[in-house]
């Protein structure tokens, strides 16, 4: 049972939500995602572009952030040159497992990240999700590679 915060969170490359994920030449490394807004019943939920980019040891460096708007009104063509434009600046850049430090930033007055939550009760554990969207749960292992949707 995890009773402290993780240091770091491992990322394995995949075909679902980690597609985007790798090593730059300098050993940096990234992870392009696309985090959503939630909206209430009978809303649209706000979609982002989201890429950040850690040092070798999993620190944040950067967070380039973009609003693509309410989902039904995304311009599809639009966010698919801007992915393409974000992955370009990266230059080379290889699929791979990355290492995160949990982290938080915000912009257009939202929270953005990689955020630890504390255990609610004594039975329960750590874990850390990516936000805003809750749509990628890490916990321990957390060198597993692994999350849950």
């Amino acid at each position: 049972m995890s009773k402290r915060a993780p240091m770091f969170v491992a990322l394995d490359h995949d075909d679902a939500f980690a597609k985007y994920v790798g090593n730059l030449a300098d050993k940096r490394q990234f992870f392009l995602t696309k985090p959503y807004l939630p909206a209430p019943p009978g809303q649209q939920e706000h979609d982002y572009l989201a890429l950040y980019i850690f040092d070798e040891d999993g620190a944040l460096l950067e967070a380039r952030i973009e609003d693509l708007g309410l989902r039904d009104k995304v311009d599809v063509e639009k966010a698919r040159g801007l992915r393409a434009s974000m992955l370009a600046s990266l230059g080379k850049c290889t699929p791979s497992r990355i290492f995160m430090v949990p982290f938080r930033t915000e912009k257009f007055g939202v929270e953005f990240g990689l955020v630890a939550h504390a255990p609610k009760r004594l039975i329960d554990e750590w874990h850390v999700t990516v936000e805003p969207g809750h749509y990628m749960t890490f916990s321990p292992p957390w060198d597993s590679g692994e999350y849950d949707v």
